[in-house]
């Protein structure tokens, strides 16, 4: 089975600037080639081991992004719920995720928690690249209210893309968004902490255990949701 595993990843996010009216508003879907672009870019640099090269172009897809409007969508939960953005009565807090990868299993309990706590203020939303099936049946048990549950309609050829009502999404998993009730998006992140030995440019191992992974994850989610809500207030 594919597994993709990763650590933690930074949280990313920025506000726009106040004042724009509708024609002016740079749309999430329209920032899709500069996307590829860049994480094409970002993809050559590492291979050719220029990490630092790489961490700019990385800044570069979070620039194209940070600022978009989501634009209209319906979202079909596994329950039947549709969640329509064009009349979002939360905060929407998008998570981009794969049957087949390991961090995006690894943090369901950190994001159960914190759905819990802040489930009053904010539409926790994950975005499977999986179509309904034993696998995604099997894990979606594991997440509990109000959690929303939402599977792809159809596979796509791409094991790291989800395409759901129009939503395109490109950029691997685990991928959160943070959009606000305007539809805007204010914070885009990737990465999650999974339990494992992973090797450090020392030379040694660091071992990172399911209770660690937790608090990483939990840690790292809280301070995106508080931005959020925080962005929202402005």
């Amino acid at each position: 089975m594919k597994r993709i595993f990763g650590l933690s990843a930074f949280l990313m996010l920025s506000l726009a600037a106040a004042g724009q009216n509708y024609s002016q508003k740079k749309l999430f879907s329209d920032a899709e080639k500069q996307i590829v672009n860049y994480q094409e870019k970002v993809n050559k640099a590492y291979e050719d081991g220029k990490g630092e090269l790489g961490e700019i172009y990385r800044d570069s897809v979070k620039l194209a992004i940070i600022g978009s409007y989501l634009g209209n969508h319906s979202f079909k939960t596994l329950e039947g719920k549709i969640i329509d953005t064009k009349a979002l009565a939360k905060p929407l807090f998008i998570l981009a995720s794969a049957t087949y990868c390991g961090p995006c299993v690894a943090e369901i309990p950190a994001l159960n928690r914190i759905a819990r706590e802040y489930g009053d203020k904010v539409t926790f939303m994950v975005l499977f690249a999986d179509t309904l099936g034993k696998e995604l049946s099997r894990l979606s048990k594991r997440y509990t209210a109000p959690v929303a549950v939402v599977p792809s309609l159809k596979e796509t050829e791409n094991i790291y893309s989800i395409s759901i009502s129009g939503f395109q999404h490109i950029l691997g998993f685990p991928t959160n968004y943070l959009v606000t009730r305007s539809q805007q998006i204010v914070g885009y992140s990737q990465g999650a902490s999974a339990p494992g030995t992973y090797p450090t440019a020392d030379g040694k191992e660091l071992v990172i255990t399911q209770e660690q992974a937790d608090a990483i994850n939990y840690k790292k989610l809280k301070a995106e949701v508080e931005l959020l809500l925080a962005s929202q207030e402005n």
